[in-house]
């Protein structure tokens, strides 16, 4: 076997996930689910956070995952950086390093071929269709020397193999904790924590506030609705960012300011999903939103535009609808057949759900890299 399970105390190997914190979603809300699940089975899996600490409090770390390193960029230089995340390397002394999100894709798999990790995994979560010069020349390099790219699906995979170089790459879905499906009481008590009036046909926005994604379009779509649909029609936006007073000023040029609620990033968003009745994309871009995920987590129907995630977890017509473009009448459109149509928000929202479960679980998906850890630790060196 590669690597120096043999010497760990409880016989595992040590796999080392490098994310850039714990304290935000996607691919950290990934990693804190993945890691405790891995270590059930076996392995001694730990976190890096490369550019901040974690969000957990020191009990929770305890009862997590073992152990977190966290190691602040800021203050030195890009090489005094890469110095020391390698040094920190060398002191686990993992068998495998695991790298998520561009931090991990450059800073911590440049650092793993540094400290001579014997292997190194790298999840892609980018969706972007081209590098820049400068990436084309790292990725070209450290691709040759990572061991396996992981990713969601085999769209995303086409997307990966016409982007850049990999010598081994895998796919392996995205996955979330399947809870019990919302009762009518949970429902019912979310709609109270979101203060909605009953009547209203809650459309929920699970993003950060950033230009890509794509915001304004959700915005401008509400306010698309006929009259008669504007009257019941919320938009509930769950995340912040830069652009959330651009967004609020929006909303009343538009004369919807009434039709919108922010509610920021919110800690217990799994408690206040049950309230909604639909939840909206409007991304040009993503790979497998977890916010998706969640989303039918709460046997909640989907409507979104047409990028890679949406492909790959709507059923069209079944679970949610797949809008054909990213033009907010169109998205009105989608919006406003859902909202008049409740029984089928209900089949659909069942739909995703048990899609969710059957092919979405993290524990099955825990399976999968264990399978995967297992078998590159077990196979033959590469000359690299």
């Amino acid at each position: 076997m590669r690597g120096n399970s043999q010497t760990r105390p409880n016989g595992g190997p040590r796999v080392l996930h490098v994310v850039q914190s714990l304290r935000g979603g996607g691919a950290e809300t990934f990693v804190r689910e993945l890691v405790p699940r891995l270590r059930v089975r076996g392995l001694d899996a730990q976190v890096l956070c490369a550019y901040g600490a974690s969000r957990l409090s020191v009990g929770e770390t305890q009862s997590w995952s073992g152990k977190i390193y966290c190691q602040q960029r800021s203050g030195v230089s890009k090489f005094a950086y890469l110095a020391r995340l390698r040094r920190l390397m060398q002191q686990v002394a993992p068998d495998v390093v695991h790298t998520h999100t561009h931090v991990g894709a450059s800073w911590g798999r440049a650092a793993a071929v540094l400290a001579g990790v014997p292997v190194i995994a790298h999840t892609e979560h980018r969706s972007v269709e081209t590098l820049s010069y400068l990436e084309r020349l790292a990725f070209g390099v450290l691709n040759n020397r990572t061991d396996v790219v992981v990713t969601f699906s085999e769209r995303a995979a086409e997307l990966v193999r016409r982007r850049e170089n990999v010598r081994d790459l895998r796919i392996i879905p995205n996955g979330v904790v399947v809870r019990p499906s919302p009762s009518q009481g949970d429902r019912d008590a979310a709609r109270d924590q979101l203060a909605f009036e009953q009547s209203s046909v809650i459309v929920g926005m699970i993003a950060n506030l950033y230009a890509h994604k794509n915001p304004s379009a959700a915005i401008e779509a509400v306010a698309s609705l006929s009259s008669q649909l504007r009257a019941t029609v919320r938009l509930a936006m769950f995340g912040d960012g830069p652009q959330r007073s651009s967004l609020e000023q929006l909303a009343r040029e538009l004369g919807i300011r009434d039709c919108v609620r922010f509610f920021g990033f919110r800690a217990d968003l799994e408690l206040l999903l049950p309230g909604l009745d639909m939840v909206l994309t409007t991304s040009p871009r993503e790979m497998m939103p977890m916010s998706l995920l969640e989303a039918m987590n709460a046997a909640l129907p989907i409507v979104g535009t047409p990028h890679a995630g949406t492909l790959d977890l709507v059923v069209d017509a079944e679970t949610g609808l797949i809008v054909r473009s990213w033009e907010p009448r169109q998205i009105a459109e989608a919006i406003a057949w859902a909202a008049t149509n409740p029984e089928w928000r209900r089949r659909a929202g069942n739909a995703a759900y048990v899609r969710l479960a059957k092919n979405f679980d993290i524990e099955k998906v825990a399976d999968q890299y264990f399978a995967l850890y297992d078998s590159l630790l077990h196979r033959e060196p590469a000359l690299k």
